[in-house]
């Protein structure tokens, strides 16, 4: 037997000399072959190799190496025991092929280390992948698991062992795409997950993954970065079949509005990692199912609502299905009007931010369009069912006089200036509008003001100065990162000296960070206790995460409470960083 496995060892051996010896000639006596590594990479213990064949038929053998850490094919000898360098080796039977793909499990018994794949035939190609055994992979895994890991520990095991966290199940592409801020905040959030001290290889990769999708929202503010992590997401969580095939048939700019209503909603997931993932698998289906509808014509919305409807608070959709769903054939040509109408009503433009607003205003819509009376075909109003001056009608409206003063007041509508934003974020469109119009704000060119841009707290200083008017050419700033030559430093000066920031505490303003919403709401307080300002106040919002706030920013949200953008409720998300449209809508409260 063992006679045997020594002539193997010999004729490969033999092989392997003539390999160094034919290749060159073989090449040049065709230049037409082409041979490439298309993919070499390990997936725990599997390696996978894709090849590429062009114009091989002529050379129907090549052979094929994988040589151990530090040996490279230039350098390699014939030996006694030939698998003291070489792992594998196996011929490929090229010959009609255009294509081949190779897999070999490598066992955990071999060491951790930068292996190299070789072909060799009418050219002799090579590539590099890296092999982790179970030791290796249990150590980089207790990075994450561990309590005693700093975020720097988290972000630095992923960047130096970025080809075998991508072969173990980790979205480095999604890594790799994120802020130094955001990967702070990504490892950030991992070292709070509760219980991660158990977690499987499998868990651990489940669970970075969800906390890189989870920081590329709710930091990034990029729709383009968060549409790649919504498609991740899909795969991740296993969406339901319907809505899933939703998203994929929405055009680009309905996943952008997707992608932007998910980022606006400034979720803030769970240190639970079984809840997290349900709070924003719910939150993702409800952003798709909500940019489903935006896109819908009014003429088909009542079968998208049947369809979905699962997704729609059924307990306060008493009366719809029972009449916006019967077939046109069962209803009287009012009621076709009517139901008519009210689809008009529901989808008039507007950009809806949840099913929870899209029942309300479905629900709306039933209520007029039942009690209200409906244009004839001449569009007038039928007679017999009321109408004229003032009083009350038979459908229940009464009719009011305007006040004669009302044409004197200045009504401020986005669209006037920009083509982005009332089907966007309508709750902003006024104070975008206002902060236009008085030169506090300016659009990004070509009519676009992009509302759910991220803003630094430079923009931001600029955007509050300007707003209160207090630009001060004599004021100067102690803050060591404010060159006195940059265009914010009269803005940055000017609020230091008004007593509306004090920096990040550490001698510096923080230049080119992004603002943190509890942050933008301090700043606006300050300028409203420091100078005297009032604040217009709407209904006030509900605040779950209120324990998560900072402490040198509670009393500014306790007060501001009613002045701050209402999509703030019911998670205000104080880390999270404000749009352009949010920042609009908070400094917009400060003018008369």
């Amino acid at each position: 037997m063992s006679y045997k496995v020594n002539a193997i060892k010999k004729l490969l051996s033999l092989i392997l000399v003539l390999c160094f010896i034919l290749p060159s000639a073989i090449a040049l006596a065709d230049d037409d072959v082409f041979i490439e590594i298309e993919n070499a990479k390990v997936k725990i213990n599997t390696l996978q190799v894709d090849l590429i064949f062009e114009n091989a038929d002529n050379y129907p053998v090549f052979f094929m190496y994988i040589l151990r850490p530090g040996v490279s094919f230039d350098n390699l000898t014939p030996k006694e025991d030939l698998f003291e360098d070489v792992l594998y080796f196996d011929e490929i039977l090229s010959k009609d092929k255009e294509k081949y793909t190779f897999t070999y499990d490598i066992d955990d018994s071999n060491e951790s280390g930068y292996y190299t794949v070789v072909v060799v035939g009418a050219q002799v190609k090579s590539r590099e992948f890296f092999f982790a055994n179970e030791e290796y992979r249990r150590e980089m895994f207790d990075v994450f698991r561990s309590s005693e890991s700093t975020a720097d520990d988290i972000i630095d095991i992923i960047e130096s062992n970025k080809d075998i966290a991508e072969a173990s199940g980790i979205k480095v592409p999604i890594f790799d795409m994120l802020s130094r801020k955001s990967k702070e905040f990504f490892a950030e959030y991992v070292l709070k997950i509760n219980d991660r001290s158990d977690f499987t290889e499998e868990q651990v990769a489940e669970m970075v993954n969800f906390a890189l999708v989870y920081a590329t929202i709710a930091k990034e503010g990029n729709a383009d970065k968060s549409l790649k992590a919504i498609d991740e997401a899909i795969v991740m969580f296993n969406l339901n079949e319907d809505v899933s095939q939703l998203y994929t048939n929405m055009t680009d700019k309905a996943r952008i509005k997707v992608a932007s209503h998910l980022m606006s909603k400034g979720f803030t997931a769970s240190n639970d990692f079984d809840k997290a993932k349900r709070d924003f698998k719910e939150t993702l289906e409800d952003s798709i199912i909500v940019g489903g509808f935006n896109q819908t014509h009014w003429q088909a919305i009542f079968d998208y609502l049947k369809e979905f409807k699962n997704y729609f608070p059924l307990d306060k959709m008493n009366g719809v299905y029972e009449f916006f769903y019967k077939d046109n054939s069962e209803l009287t040509k009012d009621q076709i009007k009517k139901k008519e109408s009210a689809a008009k009503d529901i989808q008039n433009g507007k950009d809806y931010y949840s099913t929870e607003e899209i029942t309300d205003s479905t629900m709306k819509a039933k209520n007029k369009a039942l009690q209200s009376s409906v244009p004839d075909d001449s569009g007038k109003k039928d007679s017999t069912k009321g109408g004229g001056g003032g009083g009350s009608s038979s459908s229940g409206l009464t009719s009011y006089t305007l006040p004669q003063d009302m044409t004197q007041l200045k009504v401020y509508r986005s669209s006037d200036y920009y083509t982005d934003v009332t089907a966007v974020f309508s709750w902003a469109d006024e104070s975008i509008a206002k902060l236009t119009a008085k030169g506090v704000v300016e659009g990004i060119g070509d009519r676009k003001f992009n509302p759910q841009g991220a803003v630094t707290r430079e923009e931001f200083i600029k955007m509050l100065v300007n707003a209160l008017q207090i630009s001060d050419l004599t004021a100067t700033t102690s803050f060591t990162d404010v060159p006195q030559d940059s265009w914010y430093y009269i803005y940055v000066a000017s609020a230091e000296k008004a007593g509306i920031t004090q920096g990040m505490g550490d001698g510096t303003f923080g230049v080119g960070r992004t603002i943190t919403r509890q942050d933008m709401i301090t700043m606006v307080y300050r300028a409203v206790i420091k100078l005297g300002r009032g604040v217009n106040r709407g209904s006030q919002i509900q605040i779950s995460d209120y324990a998560s706030i900072s402490d040198y920013a509670k009393e500014a949200v306790n007060y501001m409470n009613g002045a701050i953008p209402p999509i703030y409720s019911p998670m205000l998300a104080p880390t999270a960083t404000a749009t352009r449209a949010e920042a609009a809508y908070v400094i917009a409260q400060l003018l008369d």
